[in-house]
């Protein structure tokens, strides 16, 4: 089992970002997951092709990398490409390794201090193992918890521009903070 678990967040206006900030992110969230899965698959196929036993890579993403968020948009192009990665690696490697994207919504970690724990759009770390592991072979892509499955339908079905006005305005604040400090 490998689990691709990586992940800085960075929010902010785009043209605010600085091209170090940019790129210790895209090197986290994206290089790393590549390069990751570019060693490691080969030697699950190798694996199942010698003694049939399967493997299972696990890919983290986020929910955010499945639409582009004013505000978090070099976050969510790295944790799109990370998606796209894994599942078509799902397709790939369907015959020899499970492989599974997992676009999480809030989890309780170091990158969400302010989550003191689950509300109704949070759940647990355990909870995130929990249904990546129910998940993985079932399916190239999940989103694991009822509640993530909830607010991602949910924000599917605003307006674009509602969404987009919103991160940003969030944003706008929490870079400010971060340079303050």
């Amino acid at each position: 089992m490998v689990v691709l678990n990586a992940g800085m967040g960075l929010m902010g206006p785009f043209v605010e970002l600085t091209d170090k900030e940019a790129e210790r992110l895209y090197t986290i969230n994206s290089s790393h997951v590549f390069f990751c899965a570019k060693i490691f698959a080969p030697m699950l196929v190798a694996r199942y092709k010698k003694d049939k036993v399967r493997s299972g890579i696990i890919v983290t993403s986020s929910g955010l990398g499945a639409r582009p968020m004013s505000g978090t948009i070099t976050y969510s192009a790295a944790k799109c490409f990370s998606s796209f990665l894994a599942q078509g690696l799902s397709y790939e490697l369907k015959d020899e390794v499970d492989v599974l994207s997992y676009e999480a919504g809030e989890v309780v970690t170091k990158m969400l201090p302010n989550k003191k724990g689950a509300d109704s759009r949070t759940i647990t770390p355990d909870r995130a193992a929990e249904v990546c592991f129910r998940d993985l072979g079932m399916q190239p892509l999940t989103r694991g918890s009822f509640r993530h499955e909830f607010w991602m339908l949910f924000m599917d079905n605003l307006p674009l521009y509602w969404i987009q006005a919103l991160f940003f305005k969030v944003s706008q604040g929490v870079i400010k903070k971060k340079r303050k400090h």
